[in-house]
């Protein structure tokens, strides 16, 4: 992994003595409500990037893919999802593509960010 780095153009520093720690907050954030929020908040971003990603980087084939993609599995996701109480957060989803498409920015007060 550090090796992959170094070959992209990121620098890497490895201290002796120093041990990396993956554990983040510690707590794994299951079933507190502040990381069910954190949930939402990734899902509208990752769905909000990947499409400028594909706007600024995909071909036009690449982009008629990731176009079917969104059409064909974001109203399954909802359907899906709908029973289990979890519809908000394939809401948010299709939230964030729509704000990418039309060039809005983030809803930074809705999500709980500011």
């Amino acid at each position: 992994m550090v090796r992959a780095g170094a070959r992209g153009g990121m620098a890497c520093r490895l201290l002796p003595g120093r041990r990396g720690d993956a554990r983040g907050t510690g707590d794994g954030g299951r079933g507190t409500s502040k990381a069910a929020a954190s949930v939402r908040v990734r899902k509208y971003f990752t769905a909000r990037n990947m499409v400028l990603y594909a706007r600024r980087h995909a071909s036009p084939v690449q982009r008629a893919k990731l176009a079917c993609f969104l059409v064909g599995t974001l109203p399954l996701q909802l359907l899906w999802n709908l029973p289990r109480g979890r519809a908000g957060e394939v809401v948010l989803k299709m939230r964030g593509v729509r704000d990418a498409l039309t060039g809005r920015r983030p809803p930074f007060e809705a999500l709980g960010l500011r």
